[in-house]
């Protein structure tokens, strides 16, 4: 089966991320892999195809034997509600993530379903909508800082890049009870600076904070967007071969590895590098850069030819998804050569 190829980028309704919800980090983590499969195009929603190891990498968890960690995610967002009000229908909608996740035992793979309620909320949008990249929102460790990410990113090209919201509706908004963060004080400390350092750390956006009082109590919070100095991350295609060429002592060609990313999309081919080490394990392989590109391109269907081949040495590991996004970040940036 061919496998779908992410976009990287999230659109959602405005309306969808003013909406009320709470989830845990993993199941956001699923929901925004998923999410980056819609096409800006699509009139329905698809059956989205994926490599259930695609979920336990983004999760950071290593063994494939931990898969029914997955189907528990999958799971809780088919039966977690969300809450949206539609003002311009005058209308309140209660309604799960997903309408189901089907798994394929044997073959490591999962299509799963969005929740036809949610078509208005993500497909076709042509306005007040809000885009941003997985690739910021993946590396925030806490729900409320992806919560708050998506709140701020909805004014980043406002005007006035601001927002203000009182601690009633932001506990609202992330789904906290009355029995939960009781005190000011652990609720800033939990959520409100756990996301200030997050966001400004590891997101493309940048933030301040003014406490708001009424009377001696905390009432309200303004956040305000600062302009954020981003460094020039090095070129995509150069960062995956740096990083092949250093986990398999290889020798990718520049144009080979753009022709990878252009017809399995820059993502499956960053996958492939991790699930390729299971496959060389007790192989001889003349070329380890043609096997990798069979491997990418037609993922082994055809038999692979062992006559006249010698031994590739190298030292098997186990890579953590922080150890991997750690080598693309600091990636050296080189000279682009065919």
């Amino acid at each position: 089966m061919k496998p779908i190829e992410s976009k990287n980028m999230i659109v959602k309704s405005n309306k969808l991320i003013e909406a009320n919800y709470r989830l845990t980090n993993g199941e956001q983590k699923i929901l925004y892999k998923v999410l980056t499969n819609i096409h800006k195009d699509d009139k329905d929603f698809q059956e989205y195809e994926f490599k259930i190891t695609e979920f336990l990498e983004l999760l950071g968890i290593s063994s494939s034997k931990k898969y029914e960690e997955v189907k528990k995610l999958t799971a809780s967002l088919i039966t977690k509600r969300l809450i949206i009000y539609d003002e311009s229908l005058n209308k309140l909608i209660q309604v799960a993530w997903l309408a189901q996740a089907v798994y394929y035992d044997g073959q490591g793979l999962v299509k799963i379903c969005f929740a036809p309620a949610l078509k208005p909320y993500l497909l076709q949008l042509k306005s007040e909508f809000t885009k941003f990249d997985i690739h910021n929102i993946v590396k925030l460790r806490s729900f409320y800082s992806t919560r708050i990410y998506e709140l701020l990113k909805q004014c980043e090209n406002m005007n006035d890049k601001s927002r203000t919201f009182t601690i009633k509706e932001l506990r609202t908004k992330f789904g906290i009870t009355d029995k939960e963060y009781k005190k000011y004080n652990d609720f800033k400390k939990s959520i409100i600076l756990q996301a200030y350092k997050e966001i400004n750390k590891l997101t493309d956006l940048q933030f301040e904070f003014q406490e708001i009082k009424l009377g001696r109590k905390v009432d309200s919070i303004k956040f305000m967007l600062k302009r954020k100095n981003i460094v020039k991350q090095p070129n995509e295609i150069q960062s995956i071969i740096d990083i092949f060429n250093s986990l398999y002592n290889g020798d990718l060609n520049y144009k080979l590895t753009e022709d990878m990313v252009k017809e399995k999309g820059i993502d499956y081919v960053k996958t492939c590098i991790l699930d390729y080490k299971d496959f060389i394990i007790n192989r001889n392989i003349k070329n380890i850069n043609a096997d990798f590109y069979t491997y990418v391109m037609e993922g082994y269907n055809k038999p692979i030819s062992s006559n006249n081949v010698t031994k590739v040495q190298f030292e098997q590991r186990t890579y953590s998804d922080e150890f991997y996004a750690s080598l693309y970040e600091n990636a050296d940036k080189k000279t682009i050569t065919e």
